[in-house]
């Protein structure tokens, strides 16, 4: 019997988010690694007081998290449906 090796991971391109970006939050880390939260907000939801970072504090955003080796383009169509419902989303990617 023999065992044949896993199939090569061939990146495939994905949609972006259609929604605009309301902030992009980037925290330094004493690593020196950096997180950085990406904000989309729903039409309408601007950054102003009382809304940080384009957030409607009356709703809770959606927090989207990937694995290693992607970035929150990933769910580009699911950031945009979110953001159809109302919701706000926060991606982070480090």
């Amino acid at each position: 019997m023999s065992v044949a090796p896993p199939p090569v991971h061939v990146p495939r391109p994905y949609a972006l988010p259609a929604t605009p970006l309301a902030a992009r939050v980037e925290c330094p880390m004493p690593d020196g690694a950096s997180i950085v939260a990406w904000t989309y907000a729903p039409a309408g939801v601007i950054d102003a007081p009382g809304t940080p970072y384009g957030l409607d504090l009356a709703v809770p955003p959606v927090l989207m998290l990937h694995g290693n080796g992607e970035e929150h383009g990933i769910f580009g169509p699911v950031i945009d449906a979110v953001c159809a419902t109302g919701r706000a989303v926060v991606a982070v990617d480090s």
